[in-house]
């Protein structure tokens, strides 16, 4: 039986060491997404170990970092890709049922157009007839529209080329109404998307790993019943070669801390505590 797979949040008190490093490091490694994005996206398969090099290189980050977000991007690119083919699936059956109201529609005006070449239309037939051909006329716009995104969504699978927007699509067109959104100026704008865009930082684990995770070492003190984190900095953070990590201890959690415990103790094992 596989272990459970669970999501916990929790909000906790930082020291100022803390802040200045997130306030400097997840934009940083937000900029590294969207360089290890471009790559993916305009090549589509990639080579790992050829895309971690260049990343090291160009960005002066350990392996482990730039691995993390190779693979966290490379997720979001195959997540994108099978989203696609869903709606690609969806929008065609839409499609294909408006064509089939489209043509009972045609067929309701030729009807309605041979009584008319015979004699005067009744005023419900007229009615009848106004109501249909502006029912038609919407539905054949939709159906415009539809074979429109058809044709891109088939174009992107095709090529290979999806669009991500990073910091949601719906705040990037807020700058266009900027009064309607709250926004006085584009500048308070771009300070709001950028907020938005650079707010996550991600660590991915490995069993063979040092905690089961280099960059980012959980543990358990079951003396104080609390857990402990030790975060490595990047080398673009660090003052000198001593100043490799971040630690907060006296950590606790409210909710599934039975499922926290019992994995920071795994990983743990032959490792000790912070």
């Amino acid at each position: 039986m596989e272990s459970p797979v669970v999501t916990i949040e929790d909000r906790i008190e930082v020291t100022e060491e803390f802040k200045d490093y997130f306030d400097g490091f997840i934009p940083f490694e937000e900029k590294i997404r969207r360089f290890v994005w471009h790559k993916i996206n305009h090549k589509g398969r990639v080579n790992k170990n050829d895309l971690t090099k260049l990343v090291m290189k160009e960005f002066r980050v350990s392996k482990r970092t730039a691995n993390s977000v190779i693979i966290e991007m490379t997720g979001r690119y195959n997540s994108l890709k099978e989203l696609t083919r869903e709606q690609l699936k969806n929008k065609k059956r839409k499609a294909n049922k408006i064509k089939q109201k489209v043509k009972t529609d045609m067929a309701k005006l030729k009807q309605l157009d041979k009584r008319a070449a015979k004699r005067p239309l009744t005023r419900e037939e007229q009615e009848e007839l106004r109501q249909t051909k502006f029912r038609l006329y919407q539905r054949q716009n939709r159906l415009n529209r539809l074979n429109q995104q058809i044709e891109q969504m088939e174009e992107s699978l095709k090529s290979g080329k999806f669009k991500l927007c990073f910091g949601s699509k719906k705040l990037f067109k807020a700058q266009y109404y900027l009064k309607e959104n709250g926004f006085r100026t584009h500048n308070q704008w771009l300070k709001a998307f950028r907020a938005n865009r650079d707010k996550n930082a991600f660590y991915v684990g490995s069993k063979e790993e040092t905690g089961a995770n280099s960059q980012f070492v959980v543990s358990y003190n079951k003396e104080t019943d609390t857990f402990s984190f030790r975060i490595r900095k990047e080398y673009a953070f660090m003052k000198d070669k001593n100043d490799k990590y971040l630690t907060l201890v006296g950590i606790h959690f409210n909710h599934l801390r039975d499922y926290f415990r019992k994995a920071a103790l795994e990983a743990q094992k032959g490792f000790g505590e912070i």
